[in-house]
C-alpha cells in the first residue's frame, strides 16, 4: 500500500520566493507555494507617498504620508490660496470670458 503525497500550501511575503523575506517599496510580493514550488505571486506596490514592505516574518506593512491642509488665506497655503482675506458678503457675479481679466479667489462670510 502506498501512501498518497500530502501537499501543502503556504503563504509568503517577500521578493517572489518560498520564503518570507525583507523586501522594500516596489518590490514586495504576495506568494503561493506547495511545499517548496512556487505556484503564483503578486506584487504589492506604493505609489506617491505611500511605500509596502515586508520583513523575514512575512508581516506587510503598508505606509503613506498624512497629509493635512490649514485653512487658507492671503499669506498660507491651503487647499488653495486665496487672492484676499476680504469676506464676500454679497452674492458673486457670474464669470465672463472676456479677456485680460483676472478674479481673485475669496471665500463667502461663512469662510
Amino acid at each position: 500500500m502506498t501512501m498518497p503525497n500530502k501537499t501543502t500550501t503556504y503563504l509568503y511575503a517577500g521578493s517572489g520566493s518560498a520564503v518570507n523575506a525583507t523586501t522594500s517599496n516596489g518590490n514586495t510580493k504576495i506568494t503561493i507555494a506547495e511545499n517548496t514550488t512556487v505556484n503564483s505571486s503578486v506584487s504589492v506596490k506604493g505609489t506617491g507617498a505611500t511605500t509596502v514592505t515586508s520583513d523575514n516574518k512575512g508581516v506587510i506593512t503598508i505606509n503613506s504620508t498624512n497629509t493635512t491642509y490649514s485653512a487658507a488665506t492671503s499669506s498660507t497655503l491651503g487647499l488653495i490660496k486665496l487672492g484676499s482675506n476680504t469676506k464676500q458678503s454679497v452674492a458673486a457675479v457670474t464669470p465672463t470670458n472676456i479677456s485680460n481679466r483676472t478674479y481673485a479667489v475669496q471665500t463667502n462670510d461663512s469662510g
